[in-house]
């Protein structure tokens, strides 16, 4: 008789290498596993980091990730549009300073023509005022004149009542 540990030693063996050998390829397959799990989703935490970044406003900030597979080709689009959107904000800012510019200027040219409006209305306004002044002097003196006459008038009317009276009286003396 052989004994059971010689008629299955060889297979024990066996089953215990082919688990050795097992446990090292699942061993190994976590390792690579995991490593092509980082090998992929570093970028990309990199790049959602780099998105909150450049979203809180800084877009000089740049994703940093250089490869030719379509996780770099994403971050090289990712930085030339956060180049443009920078170009942009930067025409904006120019703009609108440049027309804050303008406006202070147009609002100086029409705060000087308002004074100049307001000293040349101040002017006319002294003319039309002197003008109103001779005016009244000249219908006053007219006003005292035409009295004058109205009297003078009277004067002459009541001049030619008396004459005329006088020449009934002569006529009727001499008569």
């Amino acid at each position: 008789k052989i004994e059971t540990q010689e008629a299955f030693g060889t297979v024990i063996n066996l089953l215990q290498f082919i688990i050795t050998i097992g446990a090292i390829v699942l061993i190994l397959t976590g390792i690579i596993t995991w490593y092509l799990a980082e090998l992929i989703s570093a970028p990309l935490k990199k790049l959602t980091q780099t998105t909150q970044i450049i979203a809180a406003g800084d877009l000089e900030y740049r994703v940093d990730i250089k490869g030719s597979d379509e996780i770099g080709q994403l971050a090289m689009s990712f930085d030339k549009m956060t180049l443009s959107l920078k170009k942009s904000q930067d025409e904006l800012k120019s703009y609108g300073l440049g027309l804050e510019e303008k406006v202070k200027e147009r609002t100086k040219e029409l705060e000087e023509l308002k004074n100049n409006l307001e000293i040349e209305v101040g002017k006319r306004t002294q003319d039309l005022d002197d003008a109103k002044m001779v005016l009244e002097e000249k219908v006053s003196e007219l006003t005292k004149s035409d009295k004058a006459m109205l009297i003078m008038l009277e004067d002459v009317n009541k001049s030619k009542e008396i004459i005329a009276k006088r020449s009934e009286d002569l006529e009727k003396t001499a008569a």
